[in-house]
């Protein structure tokens, strides 16, 4: 068996990790305290370390992948490592970078994820688990932290994101051959990639569309600024 995009295993695994990454950072904030819900951060971010650390680990000791692959310079790597910083430390650009990468890069990962293997085997339950907690770190310090992101946030992170990827990433990829970021080619999986034409040019077209992806990521903060503005002029 492989795996099989939007199959019921697929559908469920989604419902689980959306419905995790969002009861549990509403519960924490209507019926814990500070103290609590930073305590609960730090294990969150220990864990994550702890994890890609063992999955790494894993990879190159019992399925044999090379060490240059399993680096974290994938999009979503790095986005879970910026998720440990934020989840310990509780710093601004973390939480930016991974509220922008996760409602971008890591949603659509979860939606068409790059995988061949079926659940329940370790390499699914791993791949999903990474992901969802990226998720899970940006709606925890979103509700429970209650940071939010700002247009200049949007910016910021898309111009950390362009210099990573075509500054170090592009040229990194040649030097230990390796795809990091897909860019040199296209995952072997159905992505949206497919539709974004042939190389080089989806690398032109995924940067026009990142830009979409964060402006509909800042949306809901948008509408609810505006909202406040207009009931602000209301009773003004």
């Amino acid at each position: 068996m492989s795996f099989v995009l939007f199959g019921p295993s697929h559908l469920l695994t989604m419902a689980v990790v959306l419905g995790v990454s969002l009861l549990l950072p509403l519960w924490m904030r209507r019926h814990c305290s500070e103290r609590a819900g930073i305590q609960v951060a730090v294990g969150l971010g220990v864990f994550v370390v702890a994890h890609e650390i063992v999955k790494a680990w894993i990879r190159v000791a019992v399925y044999h992948d090379r060490f240059v692959d399993v680096l974290p310079f994938h999009l979503c790597s790095t986005a879970i490592m910026a998720t440990a910083v934020l989840m310990l430390s509780r710093n601004r650009l973390a939480y930016e970078l991974t509220y922008f990468w996760g409602f971008s890069g890591t949603l659509q990962a979860i939606l068409t994820p790059d995988l061949e293997e079926p659940f329940p085997h370790p390499l699914y339950l791993s791949y999903f688990f990474t992901h969802g907690l990226i998720i899970l770190g940006a709606l925890y310090a979103t509700l429970v932290f209650r940071f939010r992101p700002f247009p200049r946030s949007m910016v910021r992170v898309y111009v950390i994101t362009a210099i990573y990827c075509f500054v170090l990433i592009f040229p990194l990829n040649y030097l230990i051959d390796t795809n990091y970021v897909y860019m040199r080619y296209k995952p072997a999986g159905a992505s949206l990639l497919d539709y974004l034409g042939p190389w080089p040019w989806y690398m032109l077209s995924v940067a026009g569309l990142a830009w979409l992806f964060f402006a509909a990521a800042y949306g809901p903060f948008y509408v609810m600024d505006y909202l406040s503005r207009r009931r602000g002029a209301r009773a003004g």
